[in-house]
């Protein structure tokens, strides 16, 4: 990807290479004792873990990942060569049915991914992740408080799920050889970092 002073280009891969990054940023900043950078951390582990899952199921036709409605308008309309038929704005599943979709193949629009095994504690730990992720991203005008000592566990069974998609290949194909293993270095450095944070 090339960047200039002006636009920001990025694909579904990179982004989660960034997020990645950006996870493990606000990792440092919460360990050097700024606690409110899990906010930081807990939203970009929920766009790194979302972007995993939507690489993955994303096949040739690029519908693998979107809405059931958008998918099979989109399937619909490139099969019969109408693409101003074409959603104008398709839209992601959200990340329940995305997390669902990379364990099912019978929930699948297209061939991509393999089949992933998550265990129950990783799919706990997601949907608390997006839980929380949601608390922090639609915040209203209320005080409360997040107990964060199982933040680090949570984000290590998000990260093995990322991990899954990792190891299964197909996520991450059109990846360069050095984006690929910064991705590596970056998971590895974090799940240090969350180990020694629990």
């Amino acid at each position: 990807m090339t960047d200039n002073e002006n636009y920001l280009s990025t694909d579904e891969a990179h982004d989660v290479l960034i997020s990645l990054s950006e996870v493990l940023h606000q990792m440092e900043r919460v360990v050097s004792g700024n606690i409110h950078c899990w906010k930081w951390a807990t939203i970009a582990m929920a766009s790194a873990v979302n972007g995993a899952l939507t690489c993955h199921l994303s096949g040739t036709m690029q519908v693998g990942a979107l809405t059931e409605d958008d998918a099979i308008a989109t399937m619909d309309a490139l099969q019969n060569g109408s693409h101003d038929e074409l959603p104008k704005k398709p839209k992601l599943a959200n990340p329940h049915e995305l997390l669902k979709r990379a364990r099912r193949e019978d929930k699948r629009f297209e061939r991509a991914g393999c089949v992933l095994e998550f265990s129950a504690e990783q799919k706990r730990a997601f949907k608390r992740l997006f839980e929380i992720r949601n608390d922090f991203s639609h915040f209203e005008p209320k005080g409360w408080s997040i107990e964060v000592s199982g933040m680090p566990s949570i984000m290590l069974n998000c990260l093995k799920i990322i991990e899954q998609t990792y190891d299964a290949w197909w996520a991450f194909r059109h990846l360069g050889d050095d984006d690929y293993e910064e991705i590596t270095k970056l998971m590895d450095t974090l799940k240090t970092v969350l180990v020694n944070k629990r």
